[in-house]
């Protein structure tokens, strides 16, 4: 996903934005041509999981 991200000069892709059913996003540059007056924003993985009890 990054490497998708890096390709469209963006600064965050979310799963389902390249046909990916997952809850899951990401995010970070360090400089981007969009952004040229941001700071850096450190790459971050953000993951939205299902929780589901083993047992009662």
């Amino acid at each position: 996903m990054f490497e998708t991200m890096h390709a469209a000069n963006g600064a965050s892709l979310a799963a389902p934005q390249i046909g990916v059913s997952l809850q899951l996003v990401i995010f970070g540059f360090s400089n981007n041509v969009r952004y040229q007056d941001a700071e850096e924003v450190p790459e971050t993985v953000l993951v939205n999981p299902i929780l589901r009890p083993l047992s009662e």
